[in-house]
């Protein structure tokens, strides 16, 4: 699929892409970083993330004495709470930025020609460990914790936990096999290495002995035990060795590579200040008049150029960069994408748990309605919403984001000069009420009902005040279908905010002196109140149709095309001319190729 712009110069939102955006002949298309983070300094969080929460909740577990002090197994230091809430967090925010990190290091295998087809099923398989990873921390199997008594689905957290470990233990074990013999690979191999030996526990496993998985596990950490006291140092030191791999081989390949926030500027080719022979601009300066810089822009940058302006760049910020000089695009989603995906998972989330909890008796809706979460408190539905709910937080919170920077542009001069700081302060309230919905996601409402009801008031109040007043910033340049759709919704969710906050102060409302039957109405403004989120979260993003899309995309080092063939099995023109350093020493090629097509935008699509 290649993202073409329209005629006006305007470019069409899109779906997750291969491929950078290549303009048409009359065009050349800059990459304006918005903001950035360098794949080895997302990394470095990554792992200090993960090691910050097994020290955390082992300290945790030590003072309660739910644990032995030498060694509990890691999973046995997530069952209690607080532990248990921290561990589905974060579990579920470190897997998917290991997701992201398996994809850079396909891109760049495939960038030093390693098969396309090979490093996609490789790809396919990280990411299942990572969903695997994020099933690890939604669930917990303990028979004497109610919360992690899962019943029939008894040893999933284990198969889940090998599978994770193992398919980065392969993982790392290939990926050192590609790399060339030098003395900066000998420490990755010897870390690769001794997490294949520390995977010797599955076989002395009391989880394999004739005692039984639960009896066997409880006899960890006694010194009476034996050798099987082995089997916990064994799991923290593969989990240490794997956790020193990952942020040393980004540290070591991953120069270059970074994920960033991200508009596209269209600039006409005979507006170019500087070109290069063959067409690709090394910079791209701002005319002499330019008015004032707005805020967050710097002085390079100049004024915000103009949509209604065919000779603009349509970008913001500093930095933006023509072709020749940028870095490539290697793979992106746009904010209307962001949103998509979270309007799927909250739809799939709510119908597959209802029915499963309809099925298993948890909830009988013809008898009464139930409330969301009482959807989630036995197994698979709770597991499922532990997963689904703090990740949805997530890529909410990333579309969220995108938001800001896509309303920047409009707002940031309103309010007499206080827009920019205005739109931070409103998207602030956004970000608090989606921390309250991770808290709703790892704190089941039978578990603490205090803290789980503190986390859907956030949630639900804050951004009942986010979306009305965001609609009414945007309703001066909106279509006026998406204001009214906006309005609408905004009601609703109002009218059910306010049935929800009488809920949760006791008042409770008899459905039948409101003639509905059995049926109660505070449990079904949730129901209202979380549909009417879906709405408005898509009309508070299409209220900006026409305006330079963001993408939240990672971004790889320039560099020559690849052959033909390394794309997907997918033959296409060779580059005609690689990016090469300018005289003001403004470009400079790394040693990485990259994977996407270079040369002449203008002569290929």
């Amino acid at each position: 699929n290649v993202r073409m712009p329209k005629s006006g110069g305007t470019p069409l939102a899109g779906s997750l892409r291969l491929m950078p955006v290549l303009p048409s002949r009359s065009e050349l298309t800059g990459i304006h970083v918005l903001s950035s983070m360098s794949l080895r300094r997302l990394t470095y969080a990554l792992c200090v993330s993960m090691l910050s929460c097994i020290m955390m909740t082992y300290s945790m577990c030590l003072n309660e004495r739910h644990c032995p002090a030498f060694l509990p197994m890691i999973s046995d230091t997530w069952v209690y709470p607080p532990g248990t809430y921290l561990s589905r967090l974060t579990l579920t925010v470190v897997a998917a930025g290991l997701a992201l990190v398996y994809t850079a290091y396909y891109f760049r295998q495939i960038a030093h020609g390693s098969p396309a087809y090979i490093e996609g099923l490789i790809l396919r398989l990280a990411l299942s460990g990572c969903v695997s990873m994020g099933v690890v921390g939604a669930v917990c199997e303990n028979p004497r914790v109610p919360s992690c008594d899962v019943g029939l689905f008894f040893g999933i957290h284990d198969l889940a936990a090998m599978f994770t470990f193992g398919i980065a233990t392969l993982y790392s074990m290939r990926a050192v096999h590609m790399l060339p013999v030098s003395r900066s690979s000998l420490p990755l191999k010897l870390l690769a290495f001794c997490s294949l030996i520390s995977k010797a526990r599955w076989f002395v496993s009391p989880l394999w002995s004739e005692n039984g998985a639960g009896g066997a596990r409880a006899a960890v950490g006694d010194p009476s035990f034996g050798p099987f006291i082995m089997v916990p140092i064994l799991e923290w030191s593969d989990c240490l060795f794997l956790v020193l791999f990952f942020a040393f081989y980004s540290a070591v390949t991953m120069r270059g590579f970074s994920v960033a926030y991200i508009q596209h500027g269209f600039v006409r080719r005979h507006a170019l200040a500087h070109t290069h022979p063959d067409g690709a601009a090394l910079r791209l300066t701002p005319p002499a008049e330019t008015p004032r810089t707005p805020r967050g822009l710097s002085a390079e940058a100049g004024r915000r150029p103009s949509a209604d302006d065919p000779q603009d760049v349509h970008a913001s910020g500093a930095g933006l960069h023509a072709p020749g000089c940028s870095p490539v695009e290697l793979a992106w989603l746009t904010e209307k994408r962001l949103v998509a995906v979270v309007r799927r998972m909250v739809h799939g989330t709510v119908s597959c748990t209802f029915c499963l909890s309809w099925m298993d008796g948890t909830v009988q809706p013809l008898v009464r309605w139930p409330a969301l979460s009482d959807m989630w408190v036995s197994p698979p539905s709770n597991m499922i919403s532990r997963y689904m709910v703090c990740l949805g937080a997530l890529v909410c919170a990333l579309s969220q984001v995108s938001h800001r920077y896509l309303s920047d542009g409009l707002r940031e001069r309103s309010l007499i000069g206080c827009g920019y700081y205005a739109n931070g302060l409103l998207h602030a309230l956004s970000y608090t009420g989606l921390a309250g919905l991770a808290i709703v996601g790892a704190c089941n409402l039978d578990e603490n009902f205090v803290l789980h009801s503190v986390g859907a008031c956030l949630f639900f109040g804050l951004h009942v005040v986010y979306f009305g007043l965001d609609a009414l910033w945007s309703a001066h340049h909106a279509r006026r279908s998406t204001t009214a759709l906006a309005a609408a919704a905004w009601l609703v969710a109002a009218s059910a905010g306010g049935g929800l906050l009488a809920r949760a102060t006791g008042a409770r409302l008899s459905s039948e002196a409101l003639g509905v039957g059995p049926w109660d109405i505070l449990d079904m403004c949730e129901w209202a109140c979380l549909g009417a989120f879906t709405v408005l979260l898509k009309t508070s993003t299409d209220a900006f149709d026409g305006q330079p899309t963001v993408h939240l995309a990672l971004l790889g080092p320039a560099g020559p095309a690849p052959s033909p063939a390394t794309w997907h099995g997918v033959t296409r023109p060779t580059a005609t001319a690689t990016a090469s350093s300018s005289p003001s020493g403004l470009c400079k090629d790394p040693p990485l190729a990259s994977p996407l097509l270079r040369g002449d935008v203008g002569d290929q699509v």
